[in-house]
């Protein structure tokens, strides 16, 4: 339980993941209904769950490169990885059963269909996913998914407002992700160029 521990505190935690998880609750409110404190504290909440299996199939499938290039990464000194694959199966599951009880089977079918996505695709890029300088145009995809996954409207409802904030929060995170991947990711301004951008 302790590597899991560190791995939320370290790779999905407030200083990054906090942050988006707040932007994309914020941008889940457009074309959805006024915005209330609860609710907005709520997605937000939820958003940060919903990353966090993907982050971590994200990562699991990028283990052979972090040996190499991040020795001091958490998954990459656990021995034993059974709690982390037990989240990647777990949390899409619980999210799944949420969606259907509190959404309804669209949202239930998004994000199953999400999660195997991203899943096969991991399996089929593999350890080469960090070196093709593309492959974070279609990582980043998920972030307006998950963004229309949190709005309480019909899926099939979209209106045009939200359709210009998913692509605004597409290009937010190809942005950031420019910035990120250079000076700025060894930095200590790396949250704060994140919380600027969000804003």
């Amino acid at each position: 339980m302790k590597p899991l521990v560190e791995y939320l505190r370290t790779r999905m935690g407030a200083s990054r993941f906090g942050i988006v998880a707040v932007f994309l609750s914020l941008a889940s409110f457009v074309g959805d209904g006024g915005l209330s404190l609860g609710a907005w504290v709520g997605r937000a909440l939820a958003a940060w769950a919903l990353m966090l299996p993907l982050r971590l199939c994200d990562d699991l499938a990028s283990l052979p490169s972090d040996r190499q290039h991040h020795p001091d990464r958490v998954l990459v000194r656990t021995t034993d990885l059974s709690i982390f694959w037990g989240a990647v199966l777990v949390v899409p599951l619980v999210a799944g059963l949420g969606f259907w009880l509190l959404r309804g089977a669209e949202h239930l079918w998004m994000w199953a269909g999400l999660v195997l996505v991203f899943e096969l695709a991991y399996r089929l890029e593999g350890a080469s996913l960090d070196e093709r300088n593309w492959s974070h145009l279609w990582v980043l995809a998920k972030y307006p998914v998950l963004v229309l996954l949190l709005q309480s409207r019909p899926i099939v409802m979209v209106s045009s407002d939200f359709l210009a904030a998913g692509a605004l929060v597409y290009v937010t995170f190809g942005v950031f992700e420019l910035l990120d991947a250079g000076i700025l990711g060894r930095s200590r301004l790396g949250p704060l160029a994140l919380w600027s951008e969000c804003t």
